[in-house]
C-alpha cells in the first residue's frame, strides 16, 4: 500500500503544478514526509499503532480527490483557478 500512497502524492503534485496551487503541492509533500516518518517509527512500535497508517492513506486519497475535482472544475470553467 505504501508505494501507491507515494504514487498518489506524486499525481497530486502534478495536478497542483498544473493548477499553480502551492497549498496542494506542499500538503502532498508533507503527507509524504509524514508517511516516511510513520514507516520508520512503525517498525519499532506495537500493532496498535498501525491504524494510523490507514488514516494517513485516507488523507492522501482525500487530498488527491479534492485536487482532481478542482482541476475538473477549472477545465469546465466553473472556477477561474487560484
Amino acid at each position: 500500500m505504501w508505494p501507491f500512497a507515494f504514487l498518489t502524492n506524486a499525481k497530486t503534485r502534478n495536478l497542483a503544478k498544473s493548477m499553480e496551487n502551492n497549498l496542494f503541492f506542499y500538503l502532498s509533500l508533507g503527507l509524504d514526509a509524514g508517511l516516511i516518518g510513520f514507516l520508520v517509527a512503525g517498525t519499532f512500535v506495537t500493532v496498535l499503532y498501525y491504524p494510523f497508517f490507514w488514516i494517513q492513506i485516507a488523507m492522501i486519497v482525500a487530498l488527491y480527490n479534492v485536487c482532481a475535482q478542482d482541476q475538473q472544475r477549472i477545465r469546465n470553467g466553473e472556477i477561474n483557478g487560484y
